[in-house]
């Protein structure tokens, strides 16, 4: 966890890059399969949400989506959730 530590808030500053967006995500899903998804969306909401960049807000929560998708909704804690989709509904840029 140390280590993904480290390397998720490069790949959050990265994931709005139209170029290395795909691959940004694709590492962070591995960071999910290693380190449990809930705890790498706890990570990655909270980075992406302390920047004011409204693609990687937006690719973050389809990132998100997807890794919801592909490793299922148990143990995934809402209520930390909440506060950063408010966020994201309010934002103006849509």
């Amino acid at each position: 966890k140390t280590s993904a530590q480290i390397v998720l808030d490069g790949l959050v500053d990265k994931i709005g890059d139209v170029k290395c967006g795909n691959n940004a995500k694709e590492a962070m899903t591995a960071i999910a399969e290693a380190c449990m998804l809930p705890w790498t969306a706890e990570q990655v909401m909270s980075m992406a949400f302390s920047q004011k960049n409204p693609k990687n807000q937006s690719e973050t929560l389809n990132w998100l989506s997807n890794a919801i998708k592909e490793f299922g909704f148990s143990g995934l804690n809402v209520k930390a959730f909440i506060s950063n989709v408010k966020t994201a509904l309010a934002a103006t840029n849509p």
